[in-house]
């Protein structure tokens, strides 16, 4: 992992660190910190792309990263190594751009853990810190269309292409509204999680 981040340090295009990354997951595909490294270095990359104005390559390392979490699925069961991975995306440089990947990891993290404690705890606070799950969704249904009318007028390699991926995907709530929208994950817990478990509590 070292030579991993040395070689990132050194030039992060020229992906001689992913390589690495590669090849000691071939041989460890269960290394939950080689795959967080190599998962947070390609983010990083797609950010770093963002900031040159190469908008159409972005996509290429987010869709890197991707298959990194979607391969960890097979070999990772920790939910707290995929909670670190949204936590990841969720820092100021990158909350915006990772929106859909966000949105990806949560859906399938409700789906495989639906009885985790920890998961129900982690998207309750998210919603306090103004991270609402909703705003994600909304944002992914734009960008939806957004690409069905850039394809339907032959507009996908246009200037405008990608002109959303730095404006703010959540939207400024009031504190009293983020511990409504808090409560209620709270609430989707207690009918959700085996009864018998006194263990989540609402700490506001």
């Amino acid at each position: 992992m070292e030579a991993a981040l040395w070689a990132f340090s050194n030039d992060s295009e020229n992906f001689i660190w992913q390589d690495i990354c590669t090849r000691g997951l071939q041989r460890h595909p269960n290394e939950e910190i080689l795959t967080k490294t190599l998962f947070d270095l390609l983010v990083f990359v797609a950010h770093k792309r963002i900031e040159g104005g190469q908008r159409l390559d972005y996509e290429s390392a987010l869709r890197q990263a991707e298959c990194v979490y979607r391969n960890s699925r097979t070999t990772i069961t920790n939910l707290q190594f995929f909670i670190g991975l949204v936590r990841r995306c969720e820092e100021p440089p990158f909350i915006n751009i990772t929106a859909p990947l966000q949105l990806k990891i949560i859906e399938d993290l409700v789906e495989r853990y639906p009885s985790q404690e920890k998961l129900w705890d982690f998207l309750a606070q998210r919603e306090l810190r103004g991270f609402a799950l909703s705003d994600i969704k909304e944002h992914a249904k734009r960008n939806e269309h957004d690409t069905v009318v850039a394809s339907e007028i032959d507009n996908l390699d246009s200037a405008d292409n990608g002109s959303n991926l730095t404006k703010p995907v959540f939207k400024d709530r009031p504190m009293r509204q983020r511990i409504e929208l808090c409560a209620k994950v709270y609430e989707t817990a207690l009918k959700t999680v085996s009864v018998g478990s006194h263990k989540i509590y609402i700490l506001l």
